[in-house]
């Protein structure tokens, strides 16, 4: 995050959950939750170009819907 602010973002999402992409190069993508990766990092499915793929970002980048 470049912007100095910091974004508030709860800890819990839920398998399956729709999310929004906050921040990268992926910002204001929707994309699916589907599990953490650490004590930071969460797991999201993304379509891209018609075909799903797992992305891993900060949970910092991420908001509920």
């Amino acid at each position: 995050m470049d912007s100095g602010k910091k974004l508030s973002t709860p800890l819990t999402f839920v398998e399956g959950e729709k999310i929004r992409i906050v921040d990268g190069c992926f910002k204001e993508l929707e994309a699916l939750f589907t599990a953490r990766s650490g004590e930071e990092r969460v797991i999201v499915l993304l379509n891209i170009l018609n075909r799903p793929q797992h992305i891993c970002l900060p949970i910092q980048a991420i908001t509920h819907l």
